[in-house]
């Protein structure tokens, strides 16, 4: 009687699990399409919860209240920002590369031609012809071509994302949907989920805080690591007598969160003294921002980010590219999140696991 008890208990056991594991696939595909707003949310939410928590002391019998009200903050003082930047940036590229290409066809670059005959640059120059069976094709002419391809590139874009424009309103609004209640209902959604987990209350801890204690590493050191990149750029263009140190700086601090960084800033400057003659200039300001600016990103990430989550340097920083790939932008948090939890889950079942089995 027993033997068929307790085998009737392990069927019901079995078939509960395979129904929620069927039942947690088919919710996953539901909320894969808002993934991205999702995880947006969320991140802002864990870096922004001490301010919210801030907010609920004066308002402590209204937390819809306070979650509407810290949700218009970041709203006004991230979000909006941030599309501003990426408006401006992508009417500026455009703008650029038009310009760039009248500059190119009016013939004011054809002293470019000359960089070719330097006894330096010559021999490389003719292997590159022959390479790619270019004949005799001035450097100008090449520099055109590729402007024409940019300015192209980038006005497609544009209108791809002009179209695409519905679809990004939908995003943001289920962002700041999210967002909201993750700060009025965030605690009690973390005890639900974390009431699920089959671990022992003070794992289920150790979980929970690694997670956040992840999220706000790698915020903190990118924003580190974009404050240094922008000083180093706003020095390193007022060292070699360029105007608009502080804007370029300031521009460079912005692009450092996305992909490309402080190169989309200091790269196109670059290019720009050289067409304007100055070789010397633009090959200082080269030279130092792929040195100096573009190698402190690796120093200051790992050892800001590093310590906290208790990730080797290598690690983390295939934690963080790996995570770009895969997932884009978002991917700059998510992949250090998914090693951070590997490692605690990793250390829970040594000490659970391995170690009761050690001493049995």
């Amino acid at each position: 009687m027993c033997g068929a008890m307790r085998l009737r208990e392990d069927l019901v056991g079995g078939f509960t699990l395979l129904s929620l594991a069927g039942l947690l696939y088919l919710v996953s595909q539901l909320f894969l399409p808002f993934a991205e707003p999702i995880l947006w949310a969320t991140v802002l939410a864990v870096v922004f919860y001490p301010a919210y928590r801030l907010l609920l002391r004066g308002t402590p019998k209204r937390p819809s209240l306070a979650a509407g009200i810290m949700t218009i903050l970041i709203l006004v003082a991230v979000v909006v920002p941030s599309l501003m930047m990426s408006g401006l940036l992508a009417r500026q590229t455009v703008d650029g590369y038009r310009r760039l290409s009248a500059y190119v066809a009016s013939g004011n670059l054809a002293h470019l031609n000359q960089i070719t005959e330097h006894w330096i640059v010559a021999p490389l120059w003719s292997r590159v012809q022959e390479r790619v069976a270019l004949g005799e094709v001035s450097l100008a002419n090449v520099v055109l071509a590729a402007a024409r391809w940019g300015s192209e590139f980038a006005a497609t874009n544009a209108a791809a994302f002009a179209r695409n424009i519905l679809g990004f309103v939908v995003g943001l609004g289920i962002m700041l949907f999210t967002l909201f209640f993750a700060f009025r209902d965030g605690p009690a959604m973390i005890a639900s989920i974390e009431s699920a987990v089959p671990l022992a209350a003070t794992d289920r801890q150790r979980v929970i805080e690694r997670m956040r204690q992840t999220v706000l590493a790698v915020v903190q050191g990118m924003t580190i690591t974009a404050a240094a990149q922008g000083f180093l750029l706003g020095v390193g263009v007022w060292l070699v007598g360029l105007p608009y140190a502080a804007l370029l700086g300031t521009l460079g601090f912005a692009l450092a969160f996305v992909p490309g960084g402080v190169t989309l800033v200091w790269l196109p400057t670059a290019i720009a003294v050289l067409f304007a003659g100055n070789y010397l200039q633009a090959a200082i300001l080269a030279l130092y921002c792929m040195l100096i600016v573009g190698t402190v990103d690796n120093l200051i990430r790992p050892l800001v980010i590093g310590p906290q989550l208790q990730l080797s340097t290598p690690l983390l920083m295939f934690g963080i590219l790996g995570g770009l790939k895969l997932y884009g932008i978002i991917g700059l948090f998510l992949g250090p999140a998914v090693l951070a939890l590997f490692a605690v889950v990793l250390s829970i079942y040594r000490e659970r696991i391995l170690t009761e089995q050690s001493a049995g």
